[in-house]
């Protein structure tokens, strides 16, 4: 009994506190505010799903029918993830907030209950204990009956896994530059929640099709649904650079390289991303008004020396804002200097091309 209640209690609050995490973070991606809203949820399932046991339901009638409207919220997040993960550069379509209608018609029916004082709610609640059934419903309170809107859900569920799938094949097929067409990290993130999404797919069409699902223990949880979103918990928790909104934009955009992340791990936190911008603005700067690249001994340590800045970051930076190594950077300002300054038919008369080369920075 306590060992239920434990694990009730650290599996909601860890989704709520991720959710609650991801839905206020400044800067954050619509792949954030999406996994905001599925942790939230699946925080709310897990902790109503304890209040909805038999034992306790009569005392937290409030409670009932509340979860119900929730999952047809689940396998639209899971579907709008995906899809955004894969189209990283657009803009949230309001078109999409229609897939959300089927939960609000839902809760919309059991807005009369919810309504209805306590002691109607423990009314039905007992008439429904009494029967032994799951989806037993009176008239008065709801417009259909619940195993239609079972049948709607997983009819819905199946509809978008088919659909998750078409579309990570077609992406797979014709990927361009962006991150995930070469890094694997999602990849397995998002094959990982295909197979979870599977397994709850077969187990609810097995338990409520072609099975008497209506006689299942009240307030037992889809234990798959909520795998699938606690292996998205774990899954960033071992990856904690997707916890942060920056990081995760640029990746998603393919505006940081594969060996960026492969080298960089420690580099968590925004604010360190942001130091290592400054960073590369002031290299910038130091180049243009110094013209520092025609020192042809000039080395990242040099450079340190000369600016004050961190010579152990300055690589770092250079690669995060211009996605290039410090050398290819400092030699595209000496190839630009010939290019403006040297190359011209008065001075190849009168100098070498080594003389010339050297006058660039080149050694």
């Amino acid at each position: 009994m306590y060992i239920t209640i434990y694990i009730f209690t650290i599996t909601s609050s860890l989704c709520i506190l991720f959710g609650v995490n991801y839905l206020f973070r400044k800067e954050g991606t619509i792949v954030n505010r999406i996994l905001a809203i599925g942790f939230l949820c699946i925080g709310y399932i897990i902790t109503a799903s304890y209040f909805l046991q038999p034992e306790n339901i009569i005392q937290y009638p409030h409670f009932y029918r509340t979860v119900a409207p929730v999952f047809y919220l689940l396998p639209v997040l899971s579907y709008l993830f995906v899809w955004y993960i894969l189209h990283p550069k657009e803009k949230f379509k309001k078109v999409h907030l229609l897939l959300t209608l089927p939960f609000f018609l839902q809760t919309l029916e059991n807005l009369k209950f919810y309504l209805s004082s306590v002691e109607i709610k423990v009314e039905e609640i007992k008439r429904m204990l009494e029967a032994k059934d799951y989806f037993f419903y009176s008239p008065d309170f709801l417009w259909f009956d619940p195993m239609i809107h079972t049948h709607i859900k997983i009819g819905l569920y199946g509809l978008f896994l088919g659909i998750m799938i078409f579309d990570y094949l077609k992406f797979k097929k014709s990927a361009g530059n962006l991150a995930i067409s070469f890094y694997s990290t999602f990849d397995f993130w998002i094959i990982g929640l295909f197979i979870f999404r599977i397994f709850t797919f077969l187990y609810m069409a097995q338990n409520f099709v072609l099975e008497d699902g209506a006689t299942v223990q009240l307030g037992n949880p889809d234990y798959f649904l909520i795998a699938e979103f606690l292996f998205q918990l774990v899954y960033i928790s071992m990856n904690p650079k997707f916890l942060d909104p920056l990081i995760l934009r640029n990746y998603l955009m393919g505006n940081l390289s594969k060996n960026y992340f492969l080298e960089n791990d420690l580099l968590k936190e925004k604010e360190e991303i942001d130091s290592l911008i400054r960073i590369a603005d002031a290299v910038d700067k130091y180049f243009i008004d110094t013209e520092v690249f025609l020192n042809s001994q000039l080395s990242v340590e040099l450079l340190g020396s000369l600016t004050g800045l961190p010579h152990r970051k300055i690589s770092l930076a250079i690669k995060l804002k211009f996605n290039l190594s410090f050398r290819d950077y400092l030699n595209g300002y000496r190839i630009e200097y010939l290019e403006n300054h040297l190359i011209n038919e008065e001075t190849m008369r009168k100098l070498s091309f080594e003389l010339i080369a050297e006058s660039a920075g080149f050694g």
